[in-house]
């Protein structure tokens, strides 16, 4: 899901001097990194064992959707929301 105007690494700066500071939201962007670099490394693995490309939008929608449920799941009082999530995954945070 393509996300207008919506910038990853102006966002990530903003969020770490605004929210960085709190162990749960730090824990979550955690979450966020490894789930990334999980697809990344699984994307890799794919073009070299199986010579499939995978385009970079849909390694970035399968990492929002796959963080998006490791934190719903680990934490008991998870309020996020899937449609705000897609918008920008950071705010959520």
């Amino acid at each position: 899901m393509p996300c207008d105007g919506y910038d990853m690494g102006v966002d990530l700066i903003s969020f770490l001097k605004i929210r960085g500071r709190c162990s749960r939201r730090r824990n979550n962007l955690i979450s966020v990194c490894y789930g990334v670099v999980w697809l990344l490394w699984k994307s890799s693995c794919d073009w070299v064992f199986k010579n499939i490309l995978t385009p970079h939008s849909k390694i970035m929608d399968s990492a929002k959707s796959l963080v998006f449920t490791w934190l719903k799941h680990r934490r008991s009082n998870c309020h996020y929301k899937w449609a705000e999530w897609c918008i920008c995954p950071l705010k959520c945070l």
